[in-house]
């Protein structure tokens, strides 16, 4: 994860955005920690179920 985020701020990126779902407690354990916030849900059916996928988003520019 910090590969990722200090390629993205070497990029100039303005902030990263990934999708997960609510069943993957470690993952979204993991995001919380690198201070991507959860921003929008919605119900998918994946893999023959119902799942709540999560929008998370992380600034990288300071305001």
């Amino acid at each position: 994860m910090d590969i990722a985020c200090d390629h993205a701020k070497a990029a100039r990126y303005v902030s990263l955005m990934l999708w997960t779902n609510a069943q993957l407690v470690a993952a979204r354990a993991l995001y919380d920690a690198y201070n991507f916030k959860m921003i929008e849900t919605k119900r998918s059916f994946l893999s023959q179920q119902w799942v709540k996928e999560e929008k998370w988003v992380r600034c990288l520019k300071d305001i």
